[in-house]
């Protein structure tokens, strides 16, 4: 089984993936490092086929976000032709491949070659390619081209995610002030996903997305639900497991709720937010009750909901998994004080391991 944990807190699931010995992998504008993309957007398959068709479909709605705005029909057929132009012409392209060839279209259109010259050159089918339409584009890929504050993320030939990790964190804390690259940043890593279980066929992937309202709330909202909530109906066909973590109920989308076979609520203090629950997860009578119990305050208890039964449980946890999921801003502080005097001689996992072994004998 596979894990892939989206988090948009600061250090919130840092510790507890090292010590499992996972990846942590920043997305930010400096995540890349050693000069490799994370992800390579425009990686293709072999020409004319059916993998080549929907990866070009991929990247003009990854174009389409870059622009926060949907391709218009005509700029749909020529980005169609621009795009199986560069595959035809190189195997591993990469978004500086698109800016080199819209900014030969803008040079060729501004001095106005002559048609006998046009011809003669592999790209002469794009003379009709309008200036305006070279110039829009180069501005809106030009952040994520060589140079540009993303192009570490972005603008790679190759991916090193190919390696396989039973854990992996991407981080999204460090954009939580750049609401344009959120929904592109989420495209990327939901393609990386879909890549892996319907085209590599891999099994047993969970994504797993904390704080999940930074994903549904706000300016991109929508493209944020599209995506996830594409990946929740398609999941359960393709072996694909979707966690959402929120505070609220009304934090994840209805589409989401309704897909869920698995529900758990711990208290909700707010009326509106029981009911939001209640109404979310269909809940009858009886489970509504058990919301609304005094017994859901205890600590540790949840209301679990499945496809075939419902019912109050008790979330025990064992010395090791206090260690591990104790939130609290002093034992966090502990921990992490901890962790960075074993770093200074062991490895991050060793220790993970040591720090754990150290807040245990005190609990």
């Amino acid at each position: 089984y596979r894990f892939y944990i989206v988090d948009n807190t600061e250090d919130g699931w840092k510790f507890f993936v090292n010590y499992f010995g996972g990846e942590i992998i920043e997305i930010d504008n400096y995540a890349a490092g050693n000069g490799l993309a994370l992800f390579n957007p425009l990686k293709v398959f072999e020409a004319g086929s059916d993998a080549w068709t929907k990866q070009i479909e991929d990247v003009l709605n990854l174009l389409a976000l870059m622009n926060e705005a949907k391709l218009s029909p005509s700029e749909r057929m020529m980005w169609i032709d621009l795009l199986k132009q560069v595959y035809q012409q190189q195997t591993k392209p990469c978004l500086s491949d698109l800016y080199e060839l819209l900014s030969v279209i803008a040079r060729r259109e501004s001095t106005k070659e002559s048609n006998a010259k046009a011809e003669s050159d592999p790209l002469d089918y794009f003379t009709n390619v309008r200036n305006d339409f070279s110039e829009k584009w180069q501005a809106v890929l030009a952040p994520y081209c060589a140079g540009g504050i993303y192009s570490k993320l972005m603008d790679g030939r190759e991916s090193y995610l190919d390696d396989e990790k039973q854990l992996r964190l991407f981080t999204f804390s460090k954009l939580n002030q750049d609401a344009n690259f959120l929904p592109v940043s989420l495209f990327l890593l939901t393609n990386f996903i879909e890549h892996k279980v319907s085209i590599e066929k891999q099994t047993g992937i969970t994504l797993v997305v904390d704080e999940a309202w930074k994903i549904f709330t706000g300016k991109h909202s929508e493209r944020g639900k599209d995506l996830l909530t594409h990946l929740a109906r398609a999941g359960r066909g393709l072996d694909l497991g979707l966690w959402t973590i929120s505070q609220k109920p009304a934090d994840i989308p209805r589409e989401i709720h309704s897909s869920a076979s698995v529900s758990l609520c711990f208290q909700l203090k707010e009326a509106r937010d029981r009911a939001e629950m209640a109404a979310a997860a269909n809940l009858n009578t009886s489970e509504q009750e058990l919301l609304e119990s005094a017994l859901i305050y205890e600590s540790g208890n949840a209301l679990l909901k499945t496809t075939r039964a419902s019912g109050l449980i008790k979330m025990i946890l064992d010395p090791y998994e206090t260690v591990l999921c104790n939130s609290t801003r002093d034992f966090v502080r502990e921990r992490d004080t901890l962790f960075l005097r074993h770093c200074n001689s062991s490895g991050f996992e060793a220790a993970s391991l040591k720090t754990v072994k150290e807040l245990v004998c005190k609990l």
